[in-house]
């Protein structure tokens, strides 16, 4: 029996191209995810490797995977494990962390902010950095506002997105 493996995989950014791809027996495909994880020390190469060799069972390893990922939940911490910086590894510029710092934004905390270009009641147009800390700061509700304005792109108490 093959399994298709992904040369790059999925959770370190790799696609399903068929370059990407490549066909492994069972065990080619457990000693890759071995190499993987002893060389990048990922947890997801871990479990894929437990599970190809039947290490644990079925039940332990989504007890496992719901462990790993609940150590991290939803937020980008600012060192991965191997204690290198997000900039280090090049997934933030430098000029983005310093855009980043000037706007309020101190480093680990709220990586994931976007830009957003929004018009005033009286038409006055700001660019906001961080949605979420905007809403708080003038009132507003984060759910609501994201909601109306920039997932349906309608107003919310006279404010609309712009551009």
């Amino acid at each position: 029996m093959k399994h298709k493996h992904h040369i790059i995989p999925k959770h370190m950014g790799g696609s399903d191209n068929e370059s990407n791809l490549t066909e492994l027996s069972i065990e080619e495909h457990a000693e890759e995810h071995r190499k993987l994880y002893e060389k990048y020390g990922r947890w997801e190469d871990k479990l894929a490797w437990y599970g190809l060799v039947e290490m644990v069972s079925k039940e332990e390893l989504i007890k496992m995977k719901l462990s790993e990922s609940g150590k991290k939940g939803s937020r980008i911490t600012n060192k991965n494990r191997k204690g290198k910086s997000r900039e280090e590894w090049g997934i933030y510029s430098k000029e983005v962390l310093e855009k980043m710092k000037m706007n309020g934004f101190k480093k680990g905390n709220q990586l994931t902010a976007k830009k957003y270009l929004l018009e005033s009641p009286t038409g006055e147009k700001i660019e906001v950095f961080g949605l979420s800390k905007w809403c708080r700061e003038n009132g507003f509700n984060i759910k609501s506002f994201h909601k109306q304005v920039v997932e349906k792109k309608r107003q919310h108490k006279g404010w609309k997105l712009w551009g």
